[in-house]
């Protein structure tokens, strides 16, 4: 049997050099450092009707229901609030509304 040289560079390849000349590389995407990413975990209970729903909506979208609800609340977080500007706009809108209606139904 050949001796195997195993190099583990800093770009997590994986090279393997055998007496006979073989090389291999393969990329080993499961060593990064994940210690930074996803440590945390939010659970939640719902319904059979409800579970069954959002696994529907998740399916549709060709994504496992975990990684599907991990990014409509991400995305929902990054929606964040309303800016001055919309809110003073909205406030008009609904004061021009209640002006209208009181002026029709007097």
């Amino acid at each position: 049997m050949p001796d195997i040289i195993c190099d583990l560079s800093p770009t997590w390849s994986f090279r393997a050099f055998t007496s006979c000349q073989f090389n291999v590389t393969l990329q080993c995407a499961f060593m990064f450092d994940r210690s930074r990413y996803r440590t945390r975990s939010i659970g939640v209970r719902v319904a059979e009707a409800d579970f069954v729903r959002l696994q529907g909506l998740a399916d549709a979208e060709g994504r496992p229901l975990g990684e599907w609800c991990r990014e409509v609340l991400l995305a929902r977080a990054e929606r964040g609030k309303p800016t001055p500007a919309e809110q003073t706009v909205v406030s008009e809108v609904l004061a021009l509304r209640t002006i209208l209606l009181n002026v029709v139904f007097s």
